[in-house]
């Protein structure tokens, strides 16, 4: 049954690769818009209960299978030449990522929730989010993101950078009809850069020291179809972003998980010693605020394996925080190094972390139980992990640059 299932998974996303393929060659197609199916969440991520199962049974094959298919997919969409717009209404998390953020909008609304919860089920954040998210929002953002499992949650995915507008989302069926409405348009050549958008006060408060007479041509200038549709429904936030609760939070994420910090041990201490429940000062903790309790237990409590090798990738993809051996310049290069880690670490054994983690997270009846993590959790073993080639016999490189060479113009990072 779960070979079925990972099958299955795998054929959603071949099937899906297909059709966006054949779209995006469509000269009558606008735009490519892409939204849940149901109510509750935009997608919650791939069948990772059916993937570790194949693992741990002595199938490996079946689960590279599926992740194969799932990168390629996620680098095409980064290579689409039309707009890709991603209705991210509700639970967005593991794979639901992958499915959005390398297009070019990704619109959030007050029931939207945003994760990657890997670390906590012995996986590591993939999808080419090592590569998005420092680039999105920031290094200690993304490490926050990355390493804790941190969930954001409706204005905060835009303040954030991972959504780029915000919508009511009453108003979502009469965007979808005021989207579908758009006349055909000439592809628009492939840019990395415009996967990226600042929170969206950042033209509002440079109105300060911009010529009032250049405004108007600035937003013009970055306009298209569909961005101008979406204007008319964003919502802008009620007070300036900078005196937001999630500005006053970026503020101490940065402290605390940004550039300055140089390692992992660095950073589990300082969480540890402001926000953890066995702080080794001694000091009392029931001070601090939800989010850094919350970033402490993760810190303590889940995979350091996965934390490790999070950290590696993050540095990996992040320029200015010294990428070492082997650099992710492109989404391409990202979801190589993530493909590396499967093939040696996730994938690798039926008693690898990944395999105990979703026993013991997600296969445990009647509830949860703790997992018994194995790997170590060694900067120095992670980085060799991430920058050392693939080599027989294992798993070939993943060559995204050929396999998904005809989804489209245009790089696929920068």
């Amino acid at each position: 049954l779960n070979f079925f299932l990972a099958s299955t998974n795998q054929l959603q996303v071949v099937l899906l690769f297909r059709q966006y393929s054949q779209w995006d060659a469509d000269p009558t197609i606008s735009a490519i818009l892409l939204r849940g199916a149901g109510g509750k969440a935009f997608c919650a991520g791939g069948d990772v209960k059916a993937v570790a199962s194949a693992v741990a049974a002595g199938r490996p094959e079946v689960a590279f299978a599926f992740f194969r298919s799932e990168y390629k997919l996620n680098f095409l969409i980064s290579r689409l030449t039309k707009p890709h717009i991603a209705l991210i209404d509700g639970i967005v998390m593991g794979g639901g990522a992958g499915l959005s953020v390398h297009g070019r909008f990704r619109i959030a609304t007050e029931a939207t929730a945003f994760a990657m919860p890997e670390c906590a089920i012995g996986l590591f954040p993939d999808v080419g989010t090592t590569f998005f998210l420092p680039r999105a929002c920031g290094l200690a953002v993304a490490r926050w993101i990355a390493l804790t499992g941190a969930r954001l949650k409706g204005r905060e995915v835009v303040e954030s950078g991972v959504g780029t507008h915000f919508v009511r989302r009453g108003r979502l069926p009469e965007l979808v009809e005021a989207l579908a409405a758009l006349p055909p348009s000439p592809p628009a050549p492939s840019s990395p850069s415009r996967h990226f958008r600042s929170p969206p006060s950042l033209l509002r408060a440079c109105s300060s020291w911009v010529p009032s007479w250049l405004l108007p041509l600035l937003r013009r200038k970055r306009r298209c179809p569909v961005a101008a549709v979406l204007s008319e429904f964003e919502e802008n936030p009620p007070s300036p972003s900078s005196s937001s609760s999630f500005a006053s939070l970026s503020r101490d994420v940065e402290r605390l998980f940004g550039e300055s910090c140089s390692s992992l041990a660095q950073l589990r201490e300082a969480v540890s010693k402001e926000g953890g429940s066995s702080s080794s000062s001694g000091s009392s903790s029931a001070g601090a605020p939800e989010w850094l309790r919350g970033a402490a237990a993760a810190l303590e409590t889940e995979c350091p394996q996965s934390q490790a090798l999070a950290w590696a990738l993050l540095q990996a993809s992040t320029p200015s925080a010294g990428g070492g051996a082997a650099p992710a310049r492109s989404l391409a290069d990202a979801l190589g190094l993530e493909w590396r880690v499967l093939a040696r670490v996730s994938l690798s054994s039926p008693t690898s972390d990944f395999v105990e983690g979703v026993s013991a997270r997600l296969l445990s009846k009647p509830s949860a139980r703790a997992a018994r993590w194995r790997g170590p959790g060694d900067e120095r073993a992670a980085r060799e992990v991430v920058a050392r080639p693939l080599a027989p016999p294992e798993p070939e490189e993943l060559g995204l640059e050929l396999d998904a060479g005809g989804g489209g113009g245009g790089g696929g990072g920068g």
